[in-house]
């Protein structure tokens, strides 16, 4: 147990506009569609969900997925496009059957903020209106 941590979250100055290419990321805290997909708010909405997780548990993501993650990115550094969207398709269906062993409400809103269905995610406001 920690009696008092400061916690800070900085992008290291690898954010990017609404509409262009990802050029950084990690990986352990990337949804699927940031490989063939421009950066969109809910890549954020992603990346905090997964944050709310880890903070909650002090564990990574389930290791197929990330496995699969893994995966998609060495054929994205490769130009391997093709493998790319199979190894997305891979980590969505993965994603999907994921199950955040914690409590409720957290439990709801982490599935939804890690949604392999970008359209599906909550905005940053609704987060913040369920957290509060």
């Amino acid at each position: 147990d920690l009696p008092s941590v400061d916690f800070k979250l900085g992008d290291l100055g690898s954010a990017v506009r609404v509409g262009k290419s990802v050029g950084q990321l990690t990986v352990e805290y990337s949804p699927p569609e940031v490989y063939v997909e421009p950066a969109k708010p809910s890549m954020d909405v992603f990346a905090l969900g997964v944050t709310l997780y880890v903070l909650l548990t002090r564990k990574k993501l389930d290791r197929s997925y990330l496995e699969a993650m893994n995966k998609a990115f060495d054929c994205y550094i490769n130009g391997d496009m093709n493998c790319v969207r199979q190894k997305v398709e891979e980590a969505k269906r993965l994603l999907a059957s994921w199950d955040p062993e914690v409590p409720e409400p957290y439990k709801s809103l982490i599935k939804k903020m890690t949604d392999p269905d970008p359209m599906k995610r909550p905005t940053a406001l609704d987060v913040a209106k369920a957290l509060a």
